[in-house]
């Protein structure tokens, strides 16, 4: 069992969602015939269709979108959950299957429920999924048949055998009456046993489908044990790539259901999209193209590193290194998908810049005041990399050699990122001689306020070579910056780090409100927290390196951004994933320019690489992170009033 503590999960402090909320009038495409009554103070409508008694608790603002839940079975019971989503604008919907098991009647009860609020009264094409106890057998019998619809899965103390209950074959308590029941409505006997398919047998359509799933357990549960339960479906589920989050009550049994706070729950089911769109995905390398080197056996393109950007004329401009396969170096070139509709739909795949054999890595974007949008990126000589590692020999120390030495470049776009300028090698003015490269992927920012307005700033990472006599290669960061759009650079003197092991490695700068500027880098070869820095002359040089320890964090790339203006201030934004891994991906946000953090959203799953900008519409986060396992790259929309702490 791989649980967290609910004390571990943020709270939700405030449950006022401000997503465009449309009038309670237009909740329903045509009006219910059923007898009216209160849910906890919301309106509840109970009525007839197809031989299903159904039942709707209406919000009194809805939702944009017209998210919902279905709840599986004891109505009523610990309802927090309920109340919560109702207050936030979401529909909750039941199907009395009381009885059924989960068997073939209540899985088309349920149907004849989807279909009715789906077709004929607007709700979401997918739909969050409440289950407790014997509730978890309608939930994944549903949600086996029709993955696509479904949001996510919160299952609590759910029955996953029927087997451990109501037969109670192993620890568990059973119930002989109810067992008896069962066995009828599901058409089996003790000697058919063998031929029932449960949520075990049927995990892999969800899996496939990245449908998430969050269940809440009592450790003390005897009477549908997490040992035969919940423990047996996390680690089938994780075994087919699925995303599980499971919560753990100690000292608890199978009462009381939910949590006292439901924030976590609520959290789960807002999801801000958990899946977002997929920008880029692997696929088959066309016929024609040269297979050497690490990408000699590759089928399909492999999509990693990612850059995001908003420009002033709305566009959301998406960058990629485009692999043969996923190593490091495998004849990266860099690539683009443009979006003129905020980030829901993006176009064909722009080339910026390929070169053969060799591997173009990292790119790192800004747009200017000008308009210009400046990529700035390293180009790797074919069999060299910053370490040797097999066939690859390390690159060597220098600036002139394309054969031998890591080279920075920058190319820029005049319009809009359809096209790009030839490449123009910038390594000399941002590379250290000590340095085998210097380079970062993510985002570059222009200040826009204070005596350094205008300036381009950024922090770059590079490989220090082993000492003589020594394996071990260390890292260094410096920030570089141009005070002529780009024309010129100027870099800073090395990071003082005297924080204890590991190095800072790939890092981003953010403008903080107070006029400093705050890089956070990740943490090679250290402690789980990323490390940070302060500037107070626009770069040019830094604060001793510290641990920030409200930034835990495995070692990876993250984002770091200044966050929407709001009367003339704004707060700070950071992306990266937990410190168990890379996954489970955090969105941390500082309210006193950089100095402490709070998680505002969790991404379940994998989550590796990302990188965060505003949205167009300047109420949003759009974030563009490495999900699947490297399978692909999803943009999620994220509306900053939804976090809480």
């Amino acid at each position: 069992m791989h649980c967290k503590p609910n004390s571990t999960l943020s709270p939700v402090r405030s449950l006022i969602l401000l997503l465009g909320f449309l009038g309670s009038s237009l909740l329903f495409g045509q009006t219910f015939e059923g007898k009216k009554s209160s849910f906890h103070g919301f309106e509840q409508i109970d009525f007839k269709h197809d031989n299903a008694s159904l039942r709707v608790v209406r919000p009194k603002q809805v939702a944009e979108g017209k998210p919902w839940i279905i709840r599986a079975r004891f109505w009523g019971h610990e309802p927090q959950t309920d109340k919560a989503l109702l207050n936030l604008g979401w529909h909750v919907a039941y199907a009395d299957i009381s009885g059924l098991f989960g068997n073939a009647e209540a899985v088309r009860r349920w149907d004849v429920l989807y279909d009715l609020l789906t077709t004929k009264h607007g709700f979401n094409k997918q739909v969050g999924i409440e289950a407790m106890s014997r509730g978890g057998l309608i939930a994944y019998a549903w949600a086996a048949k029709h993955p696509e619809r479904v949001r996510g899965i919160y299952a609590d103390a759910p029955v996953i055998d029927i087997r451990s209950w109501p037969k109670g074959e192993w620890a568990g308590k059973g119930s002989a009456g109810t067992w008896k029941q069962c066995l009828e409505q599901l058409k089996l006997t003790e000697d058919t046993l063998d031929q029932w398919s449960g949520p075990l047998d049927n995990l892999k359509p969800l899996a496939d489908a990245g449908v998430p799933l969050l269940h809440v357990i009592g450790i003390a549960d005897d009477v549908v044990p997490p040992s035969e339960n919940t423990d047996r479906l996390q680690l089938a589920y994780e075994k087919l790539g699925g995303s599980i989050e499971v919560i753990c009550k100690p000292a608890c049994g199978h009462h009381p259901h939910s949590l006292k706070d439901p924030g976590p729950i609520v959290d789960f089911f807002l999801g801000l999209d958990t899946r977002g769109v997929e920008v880029f995905a692997r696929r088959p390398i066309p016929a024609g193209v040269a297979l050497k080197g690490h990408g000699k056996d590759a089928t399909v393109y492999g999509y990693r590193i990612p850059s995001l950007l908003v420009s002033k004329q709305g566009t959301v401009l998406a960058f990629s290194e485009r692999r043969l396969g996923l190593h490091d170096h495998a004849q990266n070139d860099i690539v683009l998908k443009r979006s003129s509709d905020g980030g829901a739909t993006f176009g064909e795949e722009i080339v910026v810049f390929e070169d053969g054999m060799h591997s173009i890595n990292d790119p790192l974007s800004v747009q200017l005041e000008d308009g210009r949008i400046l990529l700035m990126f390293a180009r790797f000589p074919y069999g060299r990399h910053a370490r040797a590692s097999g066939w690859i020999k390390a690159a060597e120390l220098g600036f002139d050699n394309p054969n031998l030495h890591v080279l920075t470049y920058l190319t820029e776009s005049r319009d809009d990122g359809r096209t790009w300028s030839t490449p123009v090698d910038i390594t000399r003015q941002v590379k250290a001689p000590n340095l085998i490269n210097a380079n970062t992927p993510g985002a570059m920012i222009q200040i826009q306020r204070g005596p350094h307005q205008g300036r381009i700033v950024t922090g770059l990472w590079g490989t220090v070579p082993p000492a003589a006599g020594s394996k071990s290669r260390t890292w260094q960061v410096v920030s570089a910056w141009s005070d002529d759009g780009g024309k010129t650079w100027s870099r800073s003197a090395p990071l003082v780090d005297k924080s204890g092991k590991g190095f800072p490695n790939e890092c981003q700068v953010a403008e903080a409100a107070n006029g400093e500027l705050v890089l956070i880098a990740r943490n090679q070869g250290g402690a789980t927290f990323r490390k940070k820095v302060f500037s107070k002359d626009g770069g040019e040089s830094w604060s001793e390196v510290e641990v920030d320890e409200t930034l835990p964090s495995v070692a990876c790339m993250g984002s770091l951004i200044r966050g929407p203006e709001r009367r003339g201030t704004w707060d700070l934004f950071a992306s990266f994933p937990s410190d168990q891994g890379r996954k489970d991906g955090q969105i941390r946000r500082s309210r006193d320019h950089g100095k402490t953090w709070q998680r505002v959203h969790t991404i379940p799953g994998a989550f590796a690489y990302s990188c965060l900008q505003v949205a167009p519409d300047g109420q949003s986060l759009l974030l563009l992170y490495e999900a699947g396992g490297y399978q692909s790259e999803r943009l999620l929309r994220l509306p900053v009033d939804a976090f809480v702490e």
